[in-house]
């Protein structure tokens, strides 16, 4: 995929980058705001700043199954997209909870060299992703950066044809609850009609550039309000084995092209 129509080098920078990796089903936790991260084999070595927290599997989620994805937030009242099962945690009061951002967005100045929008997912709602992305103009091109895998999947860049908004609304549907849930890829959609770019990160954070203006409105009708998105530190990541099945179906719902992982997608 050498000539992708997605540049991340140029696109894509990561202010709050706290990237780590784990391979083996754990919740690998974050200590502090500047790591460096070590290798995915060294995850365990307690000098990192890390630590790896096992977690149990869940058999209240069967394999494939999907969480309601309401096209209205409430997230300042309840919780409409909640789960035990959830991609990104922080320490509460000695305990590893959820992070649930508040339903809050933010623009950079004018001045900065490539202007975006920035948001985070409250409960991972994969609906905010998909407003967003179904805002601008298709085809989209989905890009599908599995940087963390469990299985027999290499990791990667995966790249989709352009795909109309059927098909892309048909994929979010699809896996939803994998989308929501797991932390081992980031995602991206492209729609080369505007040269437009939104980025769902392992962060639960999504980047926008583009029509900035269009893209604050859509997050307002959703109930978002003007704040700034912090990752919480320390946090931890969740690589679900109940998701396994999911990740390898993902990789046979598009006729994906394939790249190396950039040095910017390892954790």
């Amino acid at each position: 995929m050498g000539s992708s129509v997605l540049e991340p080098r140029q696109l894509h920078r990561r202010d709050n980058s706290f990237a780590c990796r784990d391979s083996i089903g754990f919740a690998l936790v974050v200590a502090n705001s500047s790591c460096a991260c070590p290798p995915v084999r060294r995850c365990c070595d307690i000098d990192s700043g890390f630590l790896v927290r096992s977690f149990g599997h869940s058999s209240a989620l069967r394999l494939g199954s999907n969480r309601p994805e309401p096209d209205t937030l409430k997230i300042h009242v309840e919780n409409e997209f909640s789960s035990p099962m959830y991609k990104l945690g922080h320490l509460e009061n000695g305990n590893w909870v959820e992070h649930i951002y508040p339903a809050i967005f933010d623009v950079s100045e004018p001045t900065e060299e490539m202007q975006r929008l920035v948001a985070g997912v409250p409960n991972g709602n994969p609906t905010v992703f998909r407003k967003l992305v179904e805002s601008l103009t298709p085809p989209y091109y989905v890009l599908y950066v599995l940087h963390t895998p469990r299985g027999d999947e290499p990791a990667g860049r995966y790249q989709s044809p352009a795909i109309n908004a059927v098909d892309f609304r048909k994929f979010m549907m699809g896996f939803s609850s994998y989308l929501a849930s797991d932390a081992r890829f980031d995602i991206w959609a492209y729609s080369s009609t505007e040269s437009a770019t939104i980025v769902w990160d392992r962060h639960n954070q999504i980047f926008g550039y583009g029509p900035l203006p269009r893209f604050a409105l859509t997050l307002e009708e959703l109930g978002f309000t003007r704040g700034r998105v912090e990752v919480p530190v320390p946090h931890e990541h969740h690589y679900r084995n109940e998701f396994d099945s999911d990740a390898a179906r993902v990789l046979q719902a598009l006729d994906w092209s394939y790249s190396p992982l950039r040095e910017e997608d390892e954790q």
